[in-house]
């Protein structure tokens, strides 16, 4: 499973460093392929409610989620600055102090078990992330891949509990997550208007 929340992070962070929507969108989904493996590596397979959960995570998360946001993107490209944090030296090095944060309270938290070390240093880290590509007022892109990378987050600490879903309660959830990703989408199509032209700041832009 250590594997798995590597290239979770690593779908995470590298899309910082190299701001392109196409490649924050595939981080997305390597994102969402990561949490579905990491699912039948953290959960017996012994159970109908498991492969359901898994099933759905698979087609929302590392298929529908990419897909649906670059079909709704169109041919047109996001502008020229596009960030998911910004461009600066210090904005960038702030990931890497909430990476090491996270990873701090995984340490703490995760009571000497390994496994919960990895699992909460990584949801922890996504949450933190997450929330920064949110608050970034640069392009409503990059507050769509925060929305989706705290989401992630969010799923990693709910698969801490040894317990699969119940059917009806993964029918709902499901049924929220296509509803979430579906409302995102109008959201880029209406509001990408917001984005700030090539060469203006952050401040001019908002």
């Amino acid at each position: 499973m250590t594997n798995q929340l590597l290239l979770y992070m690593a779908a995470v962070v590298v899309p910082v460093f190299f701001p392109s929507w196409r490649v924050a969108v595939l981080g997305l989904g390597v994102q969402g392929l990561m949490l579905s493996l990491t699912l039948l590596a953290s959960h017996e397979i012994d159970s109908a409610a498991v492969v359901i959960e898994f099933v759905c995570l698979l087609l929302i998360r590392a298929v529908f989620v990419p897909w649906y946001l670059l079909r709704k993107s169109g041919p047109k490209t996001t502008s020229a600055d596009f960030s998911l944090v910004g461009t600066t030296l210090g904005e960038r090095s702030l990931v890497l102090l909430l990476l090491a944060c996270g990873f701090g309270a995984g340490l703490v938290m995760g009571r000497g078990d390994a496994r919960e070390i990895a699992q909460i240093s990584t949801a922890v880290s996504s949450l933190l992330i997450g929330m920064l590509m949110i608050a970034n007022q640069r392009h409503p892109a990059a507050q769509l891949v925060g929305l989706f990378t705290f989401e992630g987050g969010v799923t990693l600490v709910e698969m801490l509990s040894p317990h699969a879903m119940p059917f009806p309660v993964q029918l709902g959830v499901s049924a929220i997550d296509v509803f979430f990703v579906l409302t995102c989408g109008q959201y880029f199509t209406r509001f990408s208007e917001m984005a700030p032209p090539p060469g203006t700041t952050e401040r001019e832009g908002t």
